[in-house]
């Protein structure tokens, strides 16, 4: 008991620390000197006490999976710390002086870093080993006294489950009432309206379903559409993370577990506030999270799910579904499973054939369906916002330099006055950049990307990482002050005949100051629960904890995810709905670090 208290202690100290040598090292030379002291103080505790109760720091350094862990991070805050100020990475390249600094703060960190990943890699190691704080009990864990009413595994569970989340919704819709009009809908609602055709450049499903309901409700209106869409979409997702639930509980995880995915579902903010988001990202985080689950069932027992032809057809169906709901999906879907191939040589054939003929069968309804149904192709600049920035800023830093040919290669095919690039929004500049390769006009335009990628590494670097920082880098302030992009953006869009009318104008401002002001910043180590930076390094933890244990076939939990994560990379800003499938799938994750694959369901 003792040496747990110990241990907790040491990871409480070294994370502190972390937190305050990061915001030191933002600082440079305005750091408060006390600030200092207090940061090594806790570094100097808490590596003492890793020493002491952790099994000695040498062994802490010796391990791998925390070593790749803590220097991937230690190098990712250091050079977030360059960029964020200025989108540039003069501060560590400005002198031999500066670049040594930059070593010295990344050993720093590295040195706090490496002792805190090992234990909590650890302590997740041992919990997976068995006893009351493993997730699954190796049976259906039915619930007692009370709580049996919500956490039972009988069907009737998941209709009071979803009682339930319906009732913690139901405040958040009367305080935005009649619901939300904002991001694509303007894009999308014109669908289908004399000479415009539905098109791919959002996700064909979603623009049926949300046509659908704003077609069925056009005699109250735009107003009457929102309020329909919220009708139907709110429910949706309530019924999505209850199932979530009760599921979890069939595969024979602990109540306790349960509880705490339920309590996150009802009480954090971001669920209800996505559920009233009209835009594709929430019913594609619902697909994820049940997908999610999907995959932690085939890690716990790997040959009884491929041995159940409902589970693969069912996990098929939903990864067909995100492919449907987000264009990036099929990509991510791609790349997860050519890794997991690699990594687990061969012994997830039948699932990855699966995923294989989902990403087949989508590619070819791409190919030939839609066109066949006379739906349009969306732009491909869509899928140049990389190249885009790269060239743009390539271009205001060596106009001068440059070639004339190089000089009206992007001129050409990006029509778009310079002085509009915003080093973290693409879509000033991309939305103004003819297709390639569809445009005639654009002959020479990917020749000439990578012509200049060798003549300015530096530039497209910085470009890039610049583009996603919020991706990787925790702790920027939102609304960032270069994208301006709220978290959540809860505004109706103008001119659209949607008015707010709040019924809970008060609670309406505590949720605009999650969403809008978001406030949670403030809050150390819980501010990391919203971070768009945070999802990427919790997925890595748990990718190298399961390689750690030698639990190969939990591997696509966490692939899944980072690959998305990848595609996200390339899209043309960070935003808080890009990162909700994350979000959402927190507490699974959870479950999948602290799980292991001998904790095997009893039959009924």
């Amino acid at each position: 008991m003792k040496k747990n208290i110990l241990l907790c202690l040491a990871v409480f100290l070294l994370a502190a620390s972390v937190y305050l040598l990061k915001g030191l090292f933002l600082a440079g030379a305005y750091a408060p000197p006390g600030k200092i002291a207090l940061a090594a103080l806790a570094a100097a505790l808490g590596l003492v006490l890793c020493h002491r109760a952790g099994g000695g720091l040498p062994a802490a350094y010796r391990d791998k999976a925390a070593a790749v862990f803590a220097a991937l991070l230690a190098v990712a805050t250091v050079a977030g710390n360059a960029l964020y100020p200025g989108n540039t990475f003069h501060a560590i390249t400005e002198s031999r002086a500066a670049l040594l600094g930059c070593f010295l703060q990344i050993l720093a960190l590295y040195a706090v870093l490496a002792p805190l990943a090992h234990l909590l890699l650890h302590a997740a190691v041992r919990i997976s080993g068995g006893g009351a704080l493993a997730p699954f009990c190796g049976a259906l864990a039915p619930a007692k006294g009370p709580a049996a009413l919500l956490l039972s595994t009988r069907l009737r569970s998941l209709f009071v489950l979803w009682a339930v989340l319906l009732l913690c919704f139901l405040p958040c819709w009367l305080a935005y009432w009649p619901g939300m009009f904002n991001y694509d809908l303007p894009v999308i609602l014109p669908y289908g309206d004399d000479g415009n055709p539905y098109s791919t450049h959002h996700p064909l499903l979603y623009s049926l379903f949300v046509n659908a309901l704003y077609d069925a409700s056009a005699a109250g209106g735009t107003a009457a559409g929102v309020l329909l869409v919220s009708a139907v979409q709110m429910p949706l997702m309530a019924f999505v993370l209850a199932a979530a639930v009760w599921y979890l509980g069939r595969m024979g995880v602990r109540p306790a577990y349960r509880a705490v995915c339920l309590a996150y579902f009802a009480l954090n903010p971001v669920n209800p506030l996505f559920a009233l988001v009209e835009a594709k990202d929430t019913p594609f985080a619902g697909a994820f999270l049940l997908t999610t689950i999907l995959l932690v069932d085939y890690a716990r027992d790997a040959s009884a799910f491929l041995a159940s032809r409902k589970k693969l057809a069912l996990l098929c169906a939903l990864v067909l579904l995100l492919c449907a709901l987000r264009n990036n999906a099929v990509y991510a879907v791609a790349v997860a499973a050519i890794v997991t191939l690699v990594l687990l040589r061969g012994r997830a054939k039948k699932l990855l054939a699966c995923l294989g003929c989902v990403v087949a069968v989508w590619l070819a309804m791409g190919q030939w369906l839609f066109p066949a149904l006379g739906v349009s192709q969306g732009p491909t600049r869509e899928l140049l916002s990389v190249p885009v920035q790269q060239m743009s800023l390539t271009y205001l830093n060596h106009v001068m330099d440059m070639e004339e040919d190089e000089r009206n290669t992007i001129t050409n095919n990006i029509l778009q006055n310079m002085g509009e690039y915003n080093p973290r929004f693409a879509d000033p500049m991309k939305n103004y950049t003819r297709d390639w390769p569809r445009d005639q006009n654009t002959q020479g335009f990917m020749r000439m990307w990578l012509h200049l990628a060798f003549k300015y590494p530096q530039d497209y670097a910085t470009a890039f990482l610049t583009l996603n920082l919020g991706s990787w880098y925790t702790g920027m302030a939102v609304p960032d002050p270069f994208s301006g992009r709220y978290y959540i953006e809860t505004a109706n869009w103008e001119d659209w005949g949607v008015e707010r009318a709040s019924k809970l104008p008060a609670l309406l401002d505590a949720y605009e100051g999650f969403a809008t002001r978001a406030e949670w910043q403030g809050i150390p180590f819980l501010s990391l629960l919203f971070d768009t930076g945070a999802p990427v390094w919790a997925c890595l933890f748990g990718l190298l904890l399961c390689l750690r244990k030698r639990w190969k076939d939990a591997l696509p939990v966490f692939l899944l995810p980072l690959a998305l994560w990848g595609t996200i990379l390339f899209g043309p800003v960070t935003n808080g709905r890009y990162v909700y499938p994350f979000l959402i799938c927190y507490p699974v994750y959870l479950i999948a670090l602290f799980a292991n694959s001998e904790h095997r369901i009893t039959p009924e």
